[in-house]
C-alpha cells in the first residue's frame, strides 16, 4: 500500500469470550453418507440460531465421529456472522465442575446467570451428567430458560436421548422435542477422502514432503473403520 496508509482488519472481533476451536469449520468438515444430514442440520442452525425447528439440536454417535467438530463449526459460523451473540461452549464435565464450585462458593446465582445469558449454548458429551441429580436439576432449568428466551441449544451424546442412562426422563423428553441426528461410522469412501485431505494438509505444512502410496492409503482406510479421530 502507499506509504502512510494502514491496512486494517475489517473483520469484527467477537464481543464475548468463548472457548471455540477455530480449527473446526464447516469447510474442513469432510462430508459423506454417514454425516450429510447432520452437517446440513448444523448449517441450518448456524444460519438461523433459535429461529428454526431444530431446537434443541441433538447430535449423537460413537467416539471420534465428528460431533465436536460440527458443534464448534456452528459456533464459529455464528460468531463470524454476528460477533455480538454470546456463544457458550462447554463439556458436561466443565458444566458440572462450574456448578459444584458455585455451590462451594455460594455463587449459584452467578452460575445460573452466566449460562442463562447465552444466545447459543453448546454442551458436549451430555452422557457424563448421568446420576448427578442436583446438577441435572440446574441444567433442566437452564435449558428451559434458554428456550423461553429464544436461545439455541446444541447437545452431543454418545447415544440416542432415549438410551441415556440415569438422565432424568424430563430432560430426555426435552431433547426429543428438537431434532435428533445420528452420526454413523464412516464408510470406506469417506475414510479414503479423510486420509487424502489430511495428506494434503500435511503436504502444505511440510512443503509437500509427505508422500504415502495409494495402496497404503487404502490399507489405512480399510484397517481403521470406527473412529475418524483415530484415522
Amino acid at each position: 500500500p502507499p506509504s502512510g496508509f494502514l491496512i486494517q482488519d475489517t473483520k469484527k472481533r467477537p464481543t464475548h469470550q468463548n472457548n471455540l476451536n477455530n480449527q473446526y469449520q464447516f469447510q474442513n468438515y469432510i462430508e459423506g453418507s454417514n454425516n450429510e444430514f447432520a452437517k446440513n442440520a448444523a448449517m441450518a442452525v448456524a444460519n438461523k440460531p433459535g429461529e428454526n425447528n431444530f431446537n434443541p439440536l441433538i447430535l449423537y454417535g460413537g467416539v471420534g465421529l465428528g460431533k465436536t467438530h460440527l458443534m464448534h463449526a456452528i459456533g464459529n459460523e455464528v460468531v463470524d456472522k454476528n460477533p455480538d451473540l454470546r456463544v457458550v461452549v462447554v463439556t458436561s464435565e466443565k458444566f458440572t465442575l462450574d456448578f459444584v464450585n458455585s455451590l462451594r462458593k455460594n455463587k449459584t446465582i452467578e452460575f445460573a446467570q452466566r449460562y442463562r445469558a447465552a444466545d447459543i449454548l453448546l454442551i458436549d458429551d451430555i452422557q457424563f451428567m448421568n446420576g448427578k441429580e442436583a446438577m441435572q436439576e440446574e441444567f433442566f432449568h437452564t435449558f428451559n430458560a434458554l428456550l423461553d428466551k429464544g436461545s439455541q441449544i446444541i447437545v452431543s451424546a454418545d447415544r440416542a436421548p432415549n438410551k441415556l442412562l440415569r438422565i432424568q426422563e424430563r430432560i430426555k423428553s426435552r431433547f426429543s422435542g428438537g431434532l435428533v441426528v445420528d452420526i454413523q461410522k464412516p464408510d470406506f469412501n469417506l475414510r479414503t477422502k479423510i486420509v487424502r485431505q489430511k495428506l494434503e494438509e500435511l503436504g502444505k505444512l511440510y512443503s509437500d514432503q509427505i508422500k504415502i502410496p495409494k495402496e497404503i492409503q487404502d490399507y489405512i482406510s480399510t484397517e481403521i473403520s470406527a473412529s475418524i479421530r483415530e484415522l
